[in-house]
């Protein structure tokens, strides 16, 4: 089980490329904001951007579909409304993505519509072996120095370490994060859980128990499966 969940939970976690989906071009916007951090961060990897209408954002290539990106994508952060978010997930399982992380709100928190729309997007993720971190997610960290991706839009300064942490609450997460950087604790990685949609604290354990960078493993959680 452990092998499992490291073979599918890798390339989520430690991607070689990732895309952003719903990175706009004005700053404020959580797709935006999650670009710049993965920018200034200095990711290793290739690092794409979709958007219908441009070429560039953020001084990175941008397409108008995740089909259209001349790369493979281990990664997508899907940053759109409720609404798109079901189709875009079938589109990256059709182009061969290994994972999302999706930071919309709306889904599975809201009865009725946003709940259908997340069993949706679960049903279509597990259909093709997708892995999916929240919806409702702040993001992910990685500290590795051959990865160095902070794909949050939280200003998440962390420098690498022996801690793995994973919240299930995005305000906790945040205090967390400043709170071990002001106390000088290096993180391995740092994973949002949001809605626990697929990517549970279980799945976690599991990946990071021996995983070489990490010692400790640190989970806040609002629920249990």
């Amino acid at each position: 089980e452990r092998v499992s969940e490291q073979h599918s939970l890798t390339p989520v976690l430690a991607p070689h490329s990732v895309a952003v989906i719903g990175a706009g071009r004005r700053p404020g916007g959580a797709g935006h904001e999650i670009l710049r951090s993965i920018v200034e961060g200095g990711f290793t990897g290739q690092l794409f951007a979709v958007h219908p209408n441009a070429s560039i954002v953020g001084g990175v290539p941008a397409y108008p579909t995740i089909a259209d990106v001349p790369e493979h994508v281990d990664l997508a952060v899907i940053a759109l409304p409720a609404a798109q978010v079901p189709g875009v997930v079938t589109e990256c399982a059709a182009a061969g993505v290994h994972g999302a992380v999706v930071v919309t709100s709306g889904l599975g928190e809201i009865a009725g519509e946003g709940v259908e729309r997340q069993r949706r997007m679960v049903h279509e993720a597990r259909r093709h072996g997708m892995r999916i971190i929240g919806p409702n997610a702040l993001g992910l960290v990685n500290t590795d120095p051959e990865v160095r991706l902070n794909a949050t839009f939280a200003d998440a300064q962390s420098h690498p370490g022996a801690l793995a942490l994973a919240s299930q609450s995005g305000a906790v997460g945040i205090a967390v994060l400043a709170h071990i950087e002001r106390r000088g604790i290096g993180l391995s990685d740092f994973v949002s859980l949001g809605n626990k949609a697929d990517v549970s604290g279980n799945d976690l354990l599991l990946y990071w128990w021996q995983h070489p960078a990490t010692r400790v493993i640190a989970l806040y959680l609002e629920s249990f499966g």
